[in-house]
């Protein structure tokens, strides 16, 4: 489960008009249209250049940046800001909620300089703790590891939030509940009413209830939110801490904004890209407390291939451990034990290779594989609904 809240924006955007045949994007009270670069202060609804938008995020001990997580312009948006926040304070730390707090150790190694990436990608286990393509974060994970900036896991584990979804707070055994804040402080009504209005909208099957579907939630924001008090608390007093979140998680600076300020007076600000075409053609200051606007809404999502593979020494390929029934790969063919050499004629010898080819969502691919010694040839085809590896 890689976001509790189904962010509406990818949810209504597969409906939406052409953009042409939109109305103007604008901002409550202004009927002038907002174009791609602009960036609203919405306190005030100004514009703002990004050096004033750098120059007034520096106030603060902490910036949040929400994203779509798969959405290309979300990520430009988040380097850019990166850049210029370094440029303002060098005692910057990044934050991120793509991983886990256990893997903090991974992290520092990375950060340091003391894995390469590929090693990196493997130790973090970053198709199962995040899974969206690494290539939209890797700019600013090199950014942050050239810079030699602290990087902070915020999150619990997948696997624990997921059981709350399904089963409930209860459900958990002691050393699982040991792996999520263990105290909730918000639980504030007009968060609980907004999550309820998403549930009942996007119920997913695999959640029990209501009940459920908020204590999850809750475990999340919270988690990140000790995570991220908790570097602050060691942190020098001039350094800023930049978190990197799915936007849901700050909307209406609630979620973990929310809960790290009852845990910690701090002053923070929040940023939100939209892209131009959003479907809510009225902004208003809700969203965050600076809106960037970026062009039209681009996604990159792997398509899922169904199967689990481990690196093999020394750029032999990658082989197949599992293979999922009913998944692309099944259907088309794939055994456990096959070794994945080549994608539509490229050398794969790392996972990321693996990402790289599937990123650019192919309708089919055709895959060279070693087996029982032979080379042989399979054709895997999608019907592209679905996201992840």
């Amino acid at each position: 489960m890689k976001s509790l809240i189904p962010l509406i924006l990818l949810l209504i955007l597969s409906g939406c008009l052409p953009p042409s045949s939109l109305p103007p994007l604008t901002f409550q009270g202004n009927p002038e249209p907002l174009k791609p670069g602009e960036i609203i202060d919405t306190r005030s609804g100004e514009i703002i250049s990004p050096e004033v938008l750098f120059d007034r995020l520096g106030e603060n001990r902490v910036v949040y940046i929400g994203e779509s997580h798969t959405s290309l312009e979300d990520h430009r948006v988040q380097l850019q800001i990166l850049e210029g926040l370094y440029r303002k304070n060098k005692g910057l730390v990044l934050a991120l909620e793509m991983f886990p707090r256990r893997v903090q150790p991974v992290l520092d190694r990375f950060a340091s300089g003391k894995l390469t990436e590929e090693a990196f990608f493997q130790e973090v286990n970053w198709p199962e703790v995040w899974g969206y393509p690494f290539q939209l974060y890797r700019p600013l994970l090199a950014f942050a590891r050239e810079k030699g900036l602290p990087l902070v896991g915020l999150n619990a584990p997948r696997e624990v939030i997921s059981k709350i979804a399904r089963q409930g707070l209860a459900s958990l055994t002691p050393e699982e509940r040991r792996e999520i804040a263990p105290e909730f402080l918000t639980g504030d009504p007009q968060h609980r009413e907004i999550l309820a209005r998403e549930f009942q909208r996007h119920r997913q099957e695999k959640i029990k209830d209501f009940d459920s579907f908020y204590q999850a939630q809750l475990a999340w924001d919270e988690t990140m939110a000790e995570t991220l008090v908790g570097s602050l608390r060691h942190l020098p007093p001039a350094a800023q801490v930049l978190v990197l979140i799915g936007k849901g998680h700050i909307t209406d600076r609630l979620g973990m904004p929310l809960a790290a300020l009852k845990r910690m007076p701090h002053t923070y600000k929040t940023v939100a890209p939209v892209p131009v075409d959003y479907p809510l053609r009225v902004l208003g200051p809700t969203m965050a407390d600076y809106l960037w606007i970026t062009r039209s809404f681009e996604e990159m999502h792997p398509p899922r291939l169904g199967i689990q593979v481990k690196v093999l020494p020394e750029n032999q390929g990658l082989e197949v451990t599992v293979v999922n029934p009913g998944g692309p790969a099944q259907q088309a063919g794939f055994r456990v034990g096959d070794v994945i050499v080549k994608i539509e004629g490229e050398a794969v010898r790392t996972i990321e290779d693996l990402h790289r080819a599937l990123a650019r969502r192919p309708k089919t691919a055709l895959f060279t594989v070693k087996r029982s010694g032979n080379e042989v040839t399979i054709t895997v085809r999608w019907k592209m609904e679905g996201a992840g590896e």
